[in-house]
């Protein structure tokens, strides 16, 4: 199976909607391979598996359960099964299949099921899922009715046991009321399960199509429903849509999906940079001023529209020198971007974002500066803020990065340190090999080893040594191991 297999799945649950017609079943696939053809989806229609004669109990009647009337109604041969998953198989969307008992899982083997899903009420069920997980098929678990411990049991048991795992968010009410959805409680299992992708099953009202594009919004990856198709003799249940309503379903977690967009990074595009040019001031020449005079605020004036290329305001220095002669009104074509006041404080402030972001706290350290080892002008390039949180018989010290920083190669000649990557990307570098550092991993690196490490998004990891008294790192850049602490080294005091 692809890795993709389970990215923006959208599983269509035909249940018991076949109504134990062959026939319905099959103009139900046709309905489905329409929606999935013009919407352009990943799909998959599933179906549910039971071994009614071991399945309910033997002195079970139609009264002792409303399902098993349902059951037993409902129920069709494996003939018509596998003419309904050959339909499927036929308009290129996935089978998949609900087993609730061991010989259904067995059967949906036979029948080349590329999906085994887990329901709500069988996530306890350790048979079950032992037989489901030793199929190595891919695996997807609804946790309608599941408290964070049971669904931590049920990622403890099944995600050792499996290459391909889901977690279904899943509120087992049929219908669903939207004040019982608690759809923020995806965000937890995004920050919770790791390693497994995290979508939605939903059996709210078939026509409220805001829930699924709060699913999308969240970032689940797959989206699951009950269909039907009604007709003059069959009547769809509370939780189950119609063709109309499924289509529309699809095109709303589709729209989500794509006004979220592909990361959590802002892209600023060329049309959002051009809108804002054509609404901006700029900077123009009050007088002549020569190639090289200094640029003094009584030269120059502010001026609405700003040309492209054009200085805006506050992107001057103090001080600056025409680097072109300007005749009377001529907009000033010298940018100086980022114009900082206090590089520490503008570094720190975005290091403190970076932390929240990450949400990694330290509280009452020890000592915190910026590392710097071309100056603190060069320090979005290279260096690193080192946080001092313990120094007695070891020392913990907490280091971030921005993001495309490096930090240049050294060695201690007193000590060995090792690395704990807490969040974001770090490459680190031991004697010229890279190596990529994986969120959560620790790497020792022994004295007298040259080291030196950077990161592509940003980062945040602990590193812990013996005892630091300073001053023991030997750069191999000559003009940087000529610095001193005090010249490489900027204290912070407001952390």
């Amino acid at each position: 199976m692809p890795e993709s297999l389970f990215e923006n799945l959208f599983v269509f649950e035909m249940a018991n909607n076949h109504q134990g017609s062959r026939q319905h079943g099959l103009n139900l696939i046709a309905e489905l391979a329409e929606i999935k053809d013009r919407h352009g989806i990943n799909a998959a229609v599933k179906f549910q598996y039971r071994d009614l004669e071991t399945f309910v109990h033997k002195d079970a009647d139609d009264s002792s359960n409303k399902h098993i009337k349902r059951f037993r109604e409902t129920a069709i041969s494996d003939d018509d099964f596998l003419a309904m998953i050959e339909a499927v198989r036929a308009v290129d969307m996935k089978v998949m299949i609900t087993p609730f008992d061991e010989r259904s899982v067995t059967k949906a083997i036979a029948h080349g099921v590329d999906i085994l899903k887990i329901a709500s009420c069988s996530a306890k069920d350790t048979p079950l899922l032992a037989a489901a997980a030793a199929t190595g098929k891919p695996l997807i678990c609804s946790t309608g009715g599941c408290d964070v411990s049971t669904i931590d049991a049920l990622y403890a048991y099944l995600k050792p046991r499996c290459e391909q795992l889901a977690i279904l968010h899943c509120v087992a009410l049929y219908p669903s009321p939207a004040t019982n959805l608690h759809m923020n409680f995806i965000d937890r299992m995004m920050r919770r399960y790791e390693g497994v992708t995290i979508g939605y099953s939903g059996h709210e009202d078939p026509s409220d199509t805001g829930i699924v594009t709060i699913a999308a919004a969240k970032g689940c990856r797959i989206f699951e429903r009950h269909v039907g198709l009604p007709t003059d003799t069959v009547t769809l249940n509370g939780y189950s849509m119609n063709p109309a309503q499924t289509s529309a379903w699809v095109l709303a977690a589709l729209h989500a999906a794509s006004a979220c967009g592909p990361t959590q990074d802002k892209i600023i595009t060329e049309g959002e940079s051009s809108s804002l040019l054509d609404l901006s001031r700029g900077v123009f020449a009050r007088e002549t001023i020569p190639n090289g005079d200094p640029l003094n605020k009584d030269q120059l004036y502010i001026a609405f529209p700003r040309q492209s290329g054009q200085a805006a305001p506050g992107t001057l220095p103090e001080g600056g020198m025409a680097t072109l002669s300007y005749e009377p009104h001529a907009p000033i074509q010298q940018i100086c971007d980022n114009i900082v006041i206090d590089y520490a404080e503008q570094h720190m402030t975005t290091f403190r974002a970076m932390f929240n972001e990450a949400g990694v706290r330290v509280l009452d350290p020890v000592g915190v500066e910026l590392s710097h080892h071309f100056g603190l002008e060069n320090f979005s390039q290279t260096g690193a803020l080192l946080i001092t949180a313990v120094n007695g018989d070891y020392c913990k010290k907490v280091i971030a990065m921005l993001p495309g920083q490096n930090h240049p190669e050294h060695t201690h000649t007193d000590r060995d340190e090792t690395f704990h990557l807490l969040w974001g990307d770090l490459t680190l570098v031991l004697d010229g090999k890279d190596k990529q550092l994986q969120i959560g991993e620790l790497v020792t690196i022994k004295q007298g080893t040259g080291h030196s490490f950077s990161s592509q998004n940003g980062a945040i990891l602990d590193e812990i040594t013996g005892s630091y008294e300073g001053g023991t790192s030997s750069y191999r850049n000559p003009e940087i191991q000529k610095l001193g602490n005090d010249q490489r080294k900027t204290k912070v005091l407001r952390w």
